[in-house]
């Protein structure tokens, strides 16, 4: 966490240390523990247009060796996107955004693994959470 990786193509990622945050009364999944945010940077390095809907629809997230899920919280302190961002990132052109997971109480090991497209090579991204 806190670094960037770089595809050959030149497209970037970076996700950001986890920060934590308590669900709201209406959050889904329901009951969860804990929250954590993490924000995450596409720089496109690339010649051609980049939609973040590939990225992020092909993420792997787990926390403490288990599947961390997605956490919808739209009107409380975990408030972050909705897990599958849409947004065209030009050439040159840099864009960020928050997804929430669910955890567990206790604080663990996190696992961010992105893929921007098949074929292409796995970033994956760790650290404490």
């Amino acid at each position: 966490m806190g670094q960037r990786h770089t595809w050959p193509n030149g497209l970037a990622v970076e996700i950001a240390k986890p920060t934590d945050c308590k669900p709201g009364k209406y959050a889904q999944p329901e009951g969860a523990k804990r929250g954590i945010k993490v924000k995450v940077t596409v720089t496109n390095g690339t010649d051609a247009p980049f939609e973040t809907s590939v990225l992020t629809g092909m993420d792997e997230v787990q926390f403490a060796g288990a599947n961390a899920e997605l956490l919808f919280d739209s009107s409380g302190p975990c408030k972050a996107g909705i897990g599958l961002e849409t947004a065209t990132v030009l050439p040159g052109k840099t864009y960020s955004y928050e997804v929430a997971y669910a955890v567990g109480a206790e604080p663990g090991e996190l696992q961010i693994t992105l893929q921007p497209a098949f074929g292409q090579d796995k970033a994956v991204f760790v650290g404490q959470a």
